[in-house]
């Protein structure tokens, strides 16, 4: 009984959009009761509800949407996106699989996206190519989109081009 009550204390909070409050209760229970008969749907709701905390409202041309942050703190991205990862890996035939697998590509791209833009504010405004280049290199070496991974390849040529002193013209004296 009272893993019930504790996946209806965190249904409610979730119902109600306290997704901090719904977070916790949906922990807790999956904490207490981690084969519960509720484990799938709390598992999903958890990864949700730590989406949800992160997503704002912005107005566009066509009226409003739901948009998640990439140029924010990105651990709330990483968190979600390791949440819809266990659901998937828990329950890959689960009632909610194909929401979880779309929420891990957009999420898995927001994170590509967040260390383009560390990556250039490495190279432009801290003048730190070695930085951006390390940056750059996990972006390359990981499974992002090809499009993230173009930007992060110039990225990395206009560091390089940093790295490599310039020409100043003039010949040096040699003995």
């Amino acid at each position: 009984m009272g893993g019930e009550i504790q996946y209806l204390l965190a249904e409610s909070n979730y119902r109600m959009n306290n997704y901090l409050e719904a977070d916790s209760y949906f922990s807790a229970y999956l904490s207490g009761y981690p084969g519960g008969s509720y484990a799938e749907d709390a598992l999903y709701k958890k990864a949700m509800s730590n989406l949800k905390q992160i997503q704002y409202t912005s107005i566009g041309f066509t009226g409003f949407r739901k948009t998640v942050p990439h140029d924010r703190d990105i651990n709330p991205v990483r968190n979600s996106r390791l949440n819809f990862t266990q659901y998937i890996t828990k329950y890959p035939e689960g009632v909610h699989s194909k929401e979880a697998s779309d929420w891990i590509r957009v999420l898995w791209e927001k994170e590509g996206l967040h260390e383009l833009e560390i990556a250039s504010f490495y190279l432009k405004k801290k003048k730190r190519p070695e930085a951006a280049l390390s940056r750059v290199n996990k972006i390359l070496d990981a499974d992002y989109p090809e499009d993230i991974k173009q930007k992060a390849r110039e990225i990395a040529e206009a560091a390089k081009l940093k790295l490599v002193p310039e020409d100043t013209g003039k010949e040096e004296d040699t003995p």
